[in-house]
């Protein structure tokens, strides 16, 4: 048995590396940031300014 291993070794030789990496990158921190800076703005403007328009 450990011949014919030793035969197929001989007659495969290929090397096989797969070193793939992904790195992914989280993309709302921004429109987060855009989103809760928008809503705070607009509380503080209904409530300041165009409360007395209104």
């Amino acid at each position: 048995m450990k011949s014919i291993y030793n035969e197929i070794d001989q007659l495969e030789k290929t090397k096989v590396e797969v070193s793939s990496y992904k790195h992914y990158a989280e993309l709302f921190f921004p429109f987060a940031f855009m989103a809760i800076l928008l809503l705070l703005t607009e509380m503080v403007l209904r409530y300041t300014v165009f409360k007395s328009v209104t």
